[in-house]
């Protein structure tokens, strides 16, 4: 059998180059799937977890208000409390230096007016059909 000559040789190489070439952005393209495929997943998770939860504030006065003042501990922006009817957050204090204003507010009793079950739930009648 005849050794390939320089030129088969090179040919040959590119062609395994151009074949890696194409596998890489296959696999790029796949992990770019895969990456949306996880965030709709994550995305879809939140949505259904969050129309049980405010399904059962619509139903359940206690656990509504419980579920706000969670709310107003974790929620920082005021369009996100706006959504739920809390109150912006107050501005920290000097007295406040270096102590976390959210917690100090919720630890000094304050308290968070509880918007209507009416405008804490907007939830559809089917929240299967919400995730698509």
């Amino acid at each position: 059998m005849a050794r390939p000559n320089r030129q088969q040789l090179e040919a040959r190489a590119k062609a395994l180059r151009d074949e890696i070439d194409a596998k890489q952005k296959e696999a790029a393209r796949i992990r770019t799937e895969l990456s949306k495929k996880k965030r709709a997943e994550d995305r879809d998770r939140k949505i259904l977890v969050g129309a049980f939860y405010l399904g059962r504030a619509g139903h359940d006065e206690r656990f509504q208000a419980q579920m706000l003042k969670d709310l107003g501990s974790y929620l920082k922006r005021e369009d996100q409390r706006a959504l739920f009817g809390l109150p912006p957050l107050p501005e920290p204090s000097p007295s406040r230096v270096g102590e976390d204003a959210d917690k100090a507010s919720v630890a000094s009793g304050e308290d968070v007016a509880i918007p209507e079950a009416s405008t804490v739930v907007a939830v559809e009648k089917n929240p299967e059909q919400a995730v698509h």
